[in-house]
């Protein structure tokens, strides 16, 4: 769905959640889900700052209207 380079520029928007940020990842993830880890890869490699240390499985549960878990990872609504 989005590409590295446009992930990389939607979490530098001003006024982008953490929030946010998971849900951009996964959406960067393509149509396949993606699990907690490849959605932090991918904020790491888009410079996501402090990505080391968020905790994406609490901000993409806080936003159950617009992702799921699956067994395979997380997926956009």
């Amino acid at each position: 769905m989005l590409t590295l380079e446009q992930l990389k520029q939607a979490v530098h928007q001003k006024g982008v959640t953490k929030t946010d940020v998971a849900l951009l990842c996964v959406a960067a993830a393509g149509a396949k889900a993606a699990p907690t880890p490849a959605v932090k890869k991918l904020a790491l490699e888009a410079g996501v700052k402090g990505a080391k240390m968020l905790n994406f499985t609490a901000h993409l549960h806080s936003a159950e209207d617009k992702v799921f878990k699956t067994p395979q990872g997380w997926e956009l609504t």
